[in-house]
């Protein structure tokens, strides 16, 4: 998705064609679905830039880059596909789209408009600050599973800054960052949204987090372009408000028990570091301390994060390898026993769960 990214960029700023095809290539080598994810977010992302950089708004000249774009993604879908065609069929015999097990009909269902459960919507919040304040791995107690719930956090400095950007931004660039930013974040609170994102094929989030995530990233890396390379001065009252409201919802949404851990205690103590640097950053006196400081402190976040995230979890012994359990119970034996007794055409249903995680994938089968 960087790849594609940067790609977008060289075409748009450059009409540099020859880099577009290949991540769409790897995309579609990769897992075809996210073709259409990523194309999705890649629409919006470019009627923003298009709109941002203020150039040519004529419908002739986003239809042009429209075609270029489209031309440059059939080059890259036929550089992919020996390998995309079979991963297509395996999608389209897949339960998450079709048969007994699929969830298509129950979360068409919805109402449009019902929001989003307060134990999702606290999940959503919450993980935008850490994916382990509400415990990592098998201790999760957020809404969901720790795989597929909102899984939003991209550094807090993104949190605190973003605000700032949209308030040091021209009033045009303003009202365009709020409405990518709005539309983006509407399915948090409308679920019906969030399944249609995905087609009606499973309830979670997944991708359409990596998407947030790329959003935030984007608009808190202009926010700090502005304050330091343009040197636009910090609104003290934004930052204030910002902080505040960071430092409420972070209270309200760990759990109790989660407070009596060292993240929690860290996830305040970054918001209120960021907030201090970050006054002295258009300040061209200050400057490089504010640019080591926040640096500094990045790296110590992501790196504390990460290690919590990759670390703190169950982990497959060596001994299991070896015995009855998991994916190596007796259902491959199952299967060669009725093949044996019944060589004609059949299909199976397997509607008990072979994983030994505490939730089991439709495609458990596969």
């Amino acid at each position: 998705v960087a790849l594609l990214l940067l790609s977008f960029e060289m075409l748009f700023q450059k009409n540099e064609w020859w880099l577009f095809p290949v991540p769409i290539a790897l995309i579609g080598i990769s897992q075809p679905f996210n073709l259409y994810v990523y194309g999705l977010f890649l629409m919006t992302y470019l009627l923003l830039r298009f709109y941002e950089e203020g150039k040519d708004h004529s419908v002739k000249s986003l239809g042009l880059l429209l075609g270029k774009m489209a031309a440059l993604a059939m080059i890259g879908i036929m550089m992919a596909a020996v390998f995309l065609l079979p991963n297509v069929i395996q999608l389209l015999e897949s339960p998450r789209g079709s048969g007994l097990t699929g969830f298509t009909s129950s979360l068409r269902n919805i109402p449009v408009l019902q929001l989003a459960g307060s134990a999702e919507f606290k999940t959503a919040v919450s993980r935008f600050f850490s994916g382990d304040l509400m415990g990592t791995a098998s201790d999760f107690s957020g809404w969901y599973n720790y795989l597929e719930a909102p899984a939003f956090y991209c550094g807090i400095l993104a949190l605190v800054a973003l605000p700032l950007g949209i308030a040091n931004a021209e009033r045009r660039r303003r009202i365009a960052y709020l409405i990518f930013l709005g539309a983006w974040l509407l399915p948090v609170l409308f679920p019906f949204l969030r399944h249609a994102f995905w087609l009606f094929t499973g309830d979670y989030y997944r991708g359409y987090s990596f998407c947030v995530s790329i959003i935030l990233i984007y608009l808190a890396a202009r926010s700090l372009s502005m304050m330091n390379a343009e040197g636009r001065k910090v609104n003290f009252p934004v930052l204030g408000a910002t902080t505040l409201l960071l430092l409420v919802a972070v209270s309200a949404t760990t759990p109790a028990d989660m407070k009596e851990q060292p993240i929690f205690m860290i996830t305040v103590t970054l918001i209120l570091l960021y907030a201090f640097f970050l006054m002295f950053l258009p300040s061209a006196k200050h400057k490089p301390m504010a640019q080591y400081a926040l640096l500094a402190i990045l790296a110590l976040e992501l790196s504390y994060m990460g290690s919590t995230t990759t670390s703190d979890r169950a982990a497959v012994k060596k001994a299991e390898l070896k015995q009855r359990t998991g994916y190596i119970d007796y259902t491959a034996e199952a299967v060669t026993f009725l093949k044996n007794a019944d060589p004609s055409f059949f299909r199976i249903d397997k509607n008990y769960a072979s994983s030994p995680a505490i939730h089991f994938s439709v495609n458990d089968a596969m």
